[in-house]
């Protein structure tokens, strides 16, 4: 079974969100009668990565078989704009407009500001980048991979060795904290960028309006692998070990 979990950052926190979204539609599939929930697997993507130790301990009463997380960071995201920033300051070099600079300065500003934010903005309504401040106090404290630890059901952790916004610094994050664990798997995988598409040398954002593609047979493969383990028809995947 296929679960998407759509979240708004106009909610107060993530647990409105993501985290509702997905237990919520785990049980309605399971509520089906097609699939027991110790045969359902959650997978998240990038942001949905992020939050995946925190939807799987939301969603631990269920029993469900395990989670896999596509280009999911251990940074925060704060951290993750400010790294895409560089990138994209590193490829323009002297050659970005003055607007260009415009929009990076604000960018570079809106994160200020969610790092100043105290728990007296919590009912503030002015977003920043898209999202009440709410949102990102929410996020605040919260370790992805220190979450990780506490799960117990099988785990998957893909990353894509061409993307910018997610990196293999990442996939580290996690494998310092789940690297001794025989349920829990690690790939990364060079030549793929952020939606997991082939591609070769230095990735700008134009490959992804520019060029069309679909999800490598091997992170596809990948995934079939790991959910025959939760169903009881293979061996756990052997992690590999944090360099």
């Amino acid at each position: 079974s296929t679960i998407r979990a759509r979240n708004s950052a106009g909610y107060g926190g993530c647990d409105f969100g993501i985290l509702d979204s997905s237990a919520h539609q785990s049980i309605a599939v399971h509520e089906t009668g097609a699939t027991p929930l110790r045969r359902i697997f959650i997978l998240g993507h990038s942001l949905g990565g992020y939050l995946l130790p925190r939807i799987a301990l939301a969603a631990e009463p269920l029993g469900l078989a395990g989670f896999i997380s596509l280009a999911g960071p251990t940074r925060s995201l704060e951290e993750l704009i400010l790294q895409q920033t560089n990138h994209l300051l590193s490829l323009a070099g002297d050659s970005l407009s003055a607007e260009e600079k415009k929009q990076l300065d604000e960018l570079a500003g809106a994160v200020a500001r969610i790092r100043a934010l105290s728990e007296t903005d919590k009912g503030s309504t002015t977003r920043i980048l898209g999202a009440m401040p709410a949102y990102w106090l929410d996020l605040r404290g919260y370790d992805p991979a220190a979450a990780a630890k506490k799960v117990t059901q099988p785990m998957l952790f893909l990353q894509g060795g061409r993307d910018y916004q997610v990196t293999a610094e990442d996939l580290e994050g996690w494998k310092r904290a789940l690297g001794d664990r025989a349920d829990v798997g690690f790939r990364l995988f060079p030549r793929l960028n952020h939606l997991f598409f082939e591609g070769e040398g230095t990735i700008t954002p134009l490959e992804y309006t520019q060029r069309h593609g679909s999800v490598a047979l091997a992170v596809i493969e990948e995934i079939a692998t790991f959910l025959g383990v939760g169903r009881g028809g293979k061996e756990s995947p052997k992690p590999e070990k944090p360099s």
